[in-house]
């Protein structure tokens, strides 16, 4: 009999201890959504509004708490960063959900910033099928864990597939290289 006590009082403390023993939640991860340029200084493009479209559907569904914006807005007249937090904001997403990387001037320094500048670590990348393979490719080459976010949301120009072949190479050569930053302008001629 006194076993059978020590036991239900052992148990007891088990129970206690599983049910206020708060369970961590893993931390949802952030969607990166890559510039695609502007249709005008105001409005984003057709391929840029379709991952923008995108990141507000994650958000809205509760899969990601965050949206890491990148893009190029090194100049005053071309804020593409700017432009896509507006047209975010438009949509309902609060500021605080944003993360701004002004200076992703191309798929490669997007990943590296979100890594190294923003320690991020578990990302969706929000683009098109046809960026998917180059993007996913830089961003797991810098560390990061990535999740396919495909903004497919129309058929888009066929040269978009032409050009992210040439695109690879430049890749290959930006995470295999020590290629400095101002001679990206080489490795852009390739691409064009």
């Amino acid at each position: 009999m006194t076993s059978f006590f020590f036991s239900l009082i052992a148990l007891f403390k088990i129970l206690t201890l599983a049910v206020s023993t708060p369970i961590p939640t893993p931390p949802k991860p952030v969607a990166v959504v890559f510039g695609a340029g502007l249709a005008s200084q105001q409005q984003p493009s057709v391929v840029l509004r379709d991952r923008l479209d995108t990141a507000y559907e994650l958000y809205a569904k509760g899969v990601v708490t965050s949206i890491f914006l990148s893009g190029d807005s090194t100049k005053k007249e071309h804020d593409e960063v700017g432009v896509m937090k507006s047209y975010l904001v438009k949509k309902g997403i609060p500021e605080s959900a944003f993360i701004l990387d002004t200076q992703g001037i191309d798929t490669y320094t997007t990943c590296l910033h979100a890594k190294k500048d923003r320690s991020l670590d578990e990302v969706i990348l929000v683009t098109q099928g046809f960026h998917m393979p180059r993007a996913e490719y830089l961003c797991e080459g810098v560390g990061l864990q990535v999740t396919q976010g495909i903004a497919d949301k129309r058929t888009y120009d066929p040269k978009n597939e032409e050009r992210e072949k040439k695109a690879m190479a430049k890749a290959w050569l930006q995470l295999n290289t020590d290629i400095a930053p101002d001679q990206m302008e080489l490795l852009e001629s390739i691409v064009e």
